[in-house]
């Protein structure tokens, strides 16, 4: 059963007290990582040319599952292309294995894909927009290691990590926040796609960079076990989005108070950036049940401002190859 969306749309209000040793659970894992190739134009700003992964958690359909959701962005100007009879042609592998604290792989699956353009010079144009790749696994709750192997199947270039990653219990006792998504842009829709949540179509940000004329941080994140009384008293919850400096020193803070529609809800928020500088940030989220005072608080962060990364996205989406991988167990 879908999860009551909140869509709320930002609204400046007037900074709160903060303590930075208030917030102290990170999550929703973020890498940038090298290139696999030197990209051939100086005009690409580094953010362009770097692969990124995120990986996000959210609560599952069964108690003894979590539901994992991985985006991988893979910048098609690092990849090697090779003539073919109706132009040019670049492919790729991404492998993704998880493994659990016993070693024992748990889930894993492979994905192949191929860029192709029409002109050479196509190959490095600034506008074209990244191939975005989603993985998503049905995990039980515990620690896993998750191996990523990334190749360009033309040069045979490739990288891979490692990442400790922790799969949370969103079904245990107490207020539970998902990881926290980030978006160049979040609306409403009736449609269904790999890209839609609860009625909302988040185009992912997967390095978290945001650009000179997109200035606005969408946020996505879902509240479980939020107590639902029967009668309306204390029926409200207040969520407290704080942007904080490398410092630990709150920039911005945005106090939220919302009435409960069910026991659990997905909240959206966009935030302005306009009179930030650049990074790095980090974005917390804390939230209290007003009826029975429980808190609970995640975290992401935002490593880079005014890049024109965030940019292309979203000028470009609507044309980005969004290609999906699901394996349940």
């Amino acid at each position: 059963m879908p999860i009551t969306p909140i869509f709320i749309i930002y609204k400046e209000q007037s900074p709160i007290k903060f303590s930075p040793t208030s917030f102290t659970v990170w999550a929703g894992l973020l890498f940038i990582l090298p290139n696999l190739t030197r990209a051939f134009s100086q005009e690409y700003e580094p953010e362009i040319q770097s692969y990124a992964f995120e990986f996000l958690t959210f609560k599952g359909p069964t108690q003894k599952q979590a539901f994992m959701e991985i985006f991988c962005q893979i910048p098609i100007q690092n990849l090697q292309f090779l003539k073919t009879a109706d132009g040019y042609r670049a492919s790729y592998e991404i492998a993704i294995a998880l493994f659990d604290r016993n070693d024992v792989q748990s889930a894993g699956l492979t994905f192949v894909d191929s860029v192709n353009v029409q002109h050479y010079e196509d190959i490095f144009r600034l506008d074209w927009p990244p191939h975005l790749v989603r993985f998503t696994f049905l995990l039980e709750p515990g620690e896993y290691q998750a191996n990523v192997h990334v190749l360009d199947m033309a040069t045979r270039a490739y990288f891979r990590f490692e990442k400790h990653l922790t799969i949370p219990d969103y079904f245990g006792d107490g207020l539970k926040i998902s990881d926290l998504q980030l978006a160049v842009a979040i609306s409403r829709t009736d449609q269904e796609s790999e890209l839609v949540k609860n009625n909302l179509k988040i185009i992912p940000n997967v390095p978290h960079i945001f650009g000179t004329d997109c200035r606005t941080l969408y946020v996505y994140s879902e509240l479980y076990n939020l107590d639902f009384p029967d009668q309306l008293c204390n029926s409200r919850f207040n969520a407290i989005f704080t942007i904080v400096d490398k410092n630990g020193r709150a920039i911005k803070s945005y106090n939220i108070a919302h009435e409960k529609p069910a026991s659990s809800c997905a909240l959206s928020y966009a935030i302005s950036l306009e009179d930030l500088q650049a990074g790095p940030y980090r974005l917390t989220l804390q939230v209290e049940d007003s009826t029975n005072s429980r808190m609970a608080f995640q975290s992401t962060n935002l490593p880079s401002l005014l890049s024109p990364m965030a940019n292309i996205l979203k000028r470009s989406f609507p044309r980005c190859c969004v290609s999906s991988a699901t394996l349940f167990l």
